[in-house]
């Protein structure tokens, strides 16, 4: 059996504006404020030195956006292509898991407003204590999968660098948190713009087959 781990947040379905505004309602920078996509050029790390956001302040970030997301679950949006990619690899077989920082609650209901909640095996809350690194391997233990079974779609540079961490292949997509050149500053591999770029990279690494 093959699986896939899932993003949410970018990769899924489009937090972005909520994120975005945060960031700005706690960022201590005197210099011009950069747009959203000036910041999805950066690393996550890269973002908070940018905006002068001290790291001890994440857990409150965190919790904040999280609450904000679920004042504003209808407003979401899914992103493009995303319901058919879903609908066409479980049609294949493959199983689908997500890993996210994010609410189990929150990405319930909006799998859920969006007709997906039967697609997805398991939901994956991430512990952010030890790294996505960490959650990734846990998760594999957890489920029994080993690595030349499972692989990561993610749509940040850090969840490119967990993958590569936990030793399992990572598909990079430029549609969420982060750009085609965030991406190419740490990796030549291929970065998918949309779903049906990623499904072909499926297809091609025969992870998922053309029938």
């Amino acid at each position: 059996m093959k699986h896939i781990l899932f993003d949410f947040d970018g990769t899924l379905f489009d937090t972005s504006t909520i994120v975005y505004h945060k960031l700005l309602d706690i960022t201590t920078t005197q210099a011009e404020t950069p747009n959203w996509d000036q910041l999805r050029d950066l690393s996550s790390w890269q973002v908070l030195k940018t905006l002068q956001i001290p790291i001890f302040k994440l857990p409150s970030i965190k919790k904040s956006i999280t609450s904000e997301i679920h004042n504003n679950l209808e407003s979401i949006e899914i992103q493009k292509g995303i319901s058919e990619l879903i609908i066409e690899l479980h049609r294949k077989n493959i199983e689908l898991h997500i890993l996210s920082s994010n609410s189990y609650e929150n990405i319930s209901e909006l799998l859920t407003l969006n007709n997906l909640e039967h697609y997805f095996s398991s939901i994956n809350c991430a512990s952010s204590l030890f790294g996505k690194s960490f959650d990734i391997r846990l998760f594999m233990k957890e489920k029994k999968i080993s690595s030349s079974d499972l692989v990561f779609v993610g749509d940040e540079t850090r969840d490119y660098r967990a993958a590569k961490k936990a030793k399992i292949r990572c598909y990079p997509v430029s549609w969420g948190y982060n750009s085609q050149r965030a991406f190419k500053n740490i990796t030549e591999q291929f970065v998918s713009s949309d779903t049906f770029e990623l499904l072909n990279c499926l297809r091609l690494d025969n992870f998922v087959s053309d029938a």
